[in-house]
């Protein structure tokens, strides 16, 4: 069935360019660290393990405002896919939010825990705010970006990823 498969097409292609331009983004800022001095490489690299970890919080309350949302959208509710998305960007901002206080709160031995270097441990230490504000932030957003694909609105998706990250 062609029309199937064109259909899958069109839906796959903007998330498939929207995690094309979320590995080159972070390959781009490695790079950029590479001018800066061989620390900040491995201090950016140690970066993307914790921020790894905090990409994982939010995942399984994204993956599940998707099953909700999309059911809800399925029965003609749209009244309860709106209630569904709003209770899951806050509870997603709360779950964001109590990790960053865990995270700030034992940093130090977090950093400790990646590196000795104590250069490294400096500009990484210098950083942890940044990393902080920019994981709610991140959390909060990639919720967001799950909902409108669940309303099979990809491109809208896709073209406010670009926007946001690399304008």
């Amino acid at each position: 069935d062609w029309k199937l498969v064109r259909s899958v097409l069109k839906f796959a292609a903007p998330l498939s360019l929207g995690s094309a331009l979320s590995e080159l983004e972070w390959a781009v800022l490695l790079l950029s660290a590479g001018h800066i001095s061989p620390e900040a490489i491995a201090a950016w690299s140690v970066f993307g393990a914790i921020w790894a970890v905090f990409e994982c919080a939010p995942g399984g309350i994204s993956s599940a405002a998707i099953v909700r949302i999309s059911f809800h959208l399925g029965n003609a509710n749209p009244r309860m896919a709106k209630i569904a998305a709003y209770k899951s960007l806050l509870y997603v901002a709360l779950l964001a939010f109590g990790v960053t206080v865990l995270f700030l709160s034992n940093s130090e031995a977090i950093i400790r825990i990646f590196t000795r270097n104590e250069k490294l441990a400096a500009m990484l230490e210098a950083s942890v705010y940044l990393l902080a504000m920019g994981n709610v932030l991140m959390c909060v957003g990639s919720c967001a970006w799950n909902i409108v694909n669940a309303q099979s609105r990809t491109r809208l998706a896709t073209v406010i990823y670009l926007l946001v990250v690399w304008c």
